[in-house]
């Protein structure tokens, strides 16, 4: 994960945003009271899937067999 801080990521938006995009990799931008991590779309996407997918599986596992 890229770490930057906020005036870095303010001067650089565009450049840090597209980086985000086509790496595919989070940046952490840090300020003097605050931690965000930016991803992109499809990856936040492709998150929410696999956390639909697993809730699903541990849900189906929980109650396999039950009647």
């Amino acid at each position: 994960m890229k770490i930057i801080n906020y005036t870095e990521a303010k001067t650089n938006l565009r450049k840090t945003l597209d980086e985000c995009e086509l790496t595919s990799e989070p940046v952490c931008i840090v300020s003097r009271n605050n931690q965000m991590v930016i991803i992109s779309k499809a990856q936040y996407d492709k998150d929410k899937r696999e956390l639909y997918a697993l809730k699903a599986m541990a849900f189906n596992k929980q109650f396999n067999g039950v009647k």
